[in-house]
């Protein structure tokens, strides 16, 4: 992405790099990221419905994705703070095109992303990009299998960046995302724990980069939950609006080497999102994250925080007759 920390999960750890080249001692005190974690509310009432996944041959969604970022990082050596700041924008397109010949076939499905607009670093660089385009496998009731994107075309790193935006964004169900609602019955006010059938691709993030680097890191953990707030009906189709709220946190001892840090990091996601209750696919979605991540180290510190929100709406396209 065009912004000056295109894996913002990882970029939290990559301070420590500098911090533990030059220190070998950790600090006394622990640092603290700030964020806690807002569980919702469990007030199941009404009868209970079953989010489905029904799939038509040839249909296709296409969604419009706003993604804004904003990054300050402060960074503290022999007592001198020194802060920096960059902001970032993006419009992607995801198109999202599902197969089902006969009713005997497995379902599978094809998803393309491209750049529409950027702002920021490399701005230039993003909008010259190809298309990426993947292909997903889906289980038996309709529903995509998590982890099953395969994604071709452009290098490993855009590839590498277009799994972050897709799976961990969390996009309410589309193009690969994770659904939203258990694969089970729900009613209106029941929450669920989110955790239970979502892995977000950070907590892969943060073991990949210790394993590329390294740098031996506390173990990543995630917990959350998400809520069927109503049941709305439009145009005859039911609709289920959606509310999440998690929180990743990594806290304890890093070090490379002989050297060490004390870090605290922490991503807390809040979203919404309306979802058609045959179909699982989203009409619009909006998540935010708020990334705050703090180190100390005998000579000095890094503070970093992330703020970004991803919106999008969604146009279903019936299949061609």
């Amino acid at each position: 992405m065009p912004f000056a920390c295109p894996r913002p999960v990882r970029l939290c750890l990559i301070p420590l790099l500098v911090v533990l080249t030059c220190l070998a001692a950790c600090g006394e005190d622990k640092p603290q990221h700030g964020l806690a974690p807002k569980p919702l509310t469990n007030q199941p009432e009404g009868e209970p419905l079953s989010p489905g996944f029904v799939i038509t041959d040839g249909e296709s969604y296409t969604a419009t994705v706003e993604i804004s970022m904003h990054v300050q990082q402060t960074q503290e050596r022999g007592g001198t703070p020194k802060t920096m700041q960059a902001e970032g924008r993006a419009v992607l397109e995801l198109v999202w095109t599902l197969r089902k010949p006969t009713a005997d076939t497995a379902a599978s499905s094809f998803v393309s992303l491209r750049y529409l607009e950027a702002e920021g670093a490399n701005a230039a660089a993003y909008l010259k990009r190809g298309a990426i385009r993947g292909t997903l496998r889906h289980d038996e009731s309709g529903r995509a299998i998590a982890r099953s994107l395969e994604l071709h075309g452009g290098t490993t790193t855009e590839q590498l960046q277009a799994q972050d935006l897709i799976v961990g964004m969390l996009l309410a169900g589309f193009g690969g995302a994770y659904p939203w609602t258990p694969p089970r019955d729900v009613r209106v006010g029941e929450a669920w724990a989110l955790e239970a059938f979502i892995k977000p691709r950070a907590l892969d993030n943060v073991r990949s980069y210790g394993r590329e680097t390294g740098l031996k890191a506390p173990e990543p953990s995630f917990e959350g939950t998400g809520r069927l707030e109503k049941v709305t009906v439009d145009d005859g189709e039911r609709w289920l609006d959606l509310r999440i709220e998690a929180l990743i946190e990594l806290s304890g001892t890093v070090s490379k080497g002989g050297a060490s840090a004390q870090v605290s990091m922490g991503d807390r996601v809040t979203g919404t999102a309306s979802v058609s209750a045959t179909r699982g696919v989203p009409r619009r979605f909006e998540v935010t994250h708020i990334r705050r991540s703090e180190d100390r180290a005998s000579g000095g510190g890094t503070q970093l925080e992330v703020r970004s929100t991803v919106k999008g709406t969604v146009l279903h396209t019936p299949p061609a007759k």
